[in-house]
């Protein structure tokens, strides 16, 4: 497989989210490329370990940008969030359990996120734009405590 790559056409021209983006794609080819080169099994599992936990962190914080721009579809960008967030929980469950799934992750993963990033995102950029144009602080006091927005919530 060819490293995945975060090209313009996958932006959404919002720095924190296109950053948590681009994170979360590195996770995903360290992954791949990990697995390719012969990675431990425990260091493979690290690194599944981050990828599934940055997403869920980036879903949070994403969610949380659209419930206060009103975006009027959050409830199905949750869903697909939900969808994502089984399918590499799963992954990662598989993979503890001795199951090689790069080939999962090698293809599935980077199908959906590219329909994803592509649509899904692009749907809410406007709403979230406003929102951050209203309140041009709100990325630097969510993202200031290295925790988060998850961190604040639970811990």
């Amino acid at each position: 497989m060819v490293k995945f790559l975060l090209t313009e056409e996958f932006m959404v021209d919002i720095p924190e989210i296109d950053r948590q983006h681009q994170l979360l794609v590195e996770l995903i080819n360290s992954v791949v490329e990990g697995h390719r080169s012969g990675l431990s099994h425990q260091k493979l599992s690290t690194l599944i370990d981050a990828m599934v936990n940055h997403a869920i962190f980036h879903f949070g914080f994403e969610e949380r940008l659209q419930e206060l721009a009103d975006y009027p579809f959050l409830k199905a960008h949750q869903k697909s969030h939900v969808q994502f967030a089984k399918r590499i929980s799963e992954f990662q469950t598989r993979f503890n359990d001795g199951e090689d799934i790069v080939k999962y992750i090698d293809g599935l993963l980077f199908e959906w996120l590219t329909d994803h990033f592509k649509h899904d995102d692009a749907d809410y950029v406007a709403a979230v734009k406003d929102f951050l144009a209203k309140h041009p602080n709100f990325i630097a006091e969510n993202m200031g405590n290295k925790k988060g927005i998850l961190g604040r919530l639970f811990g």
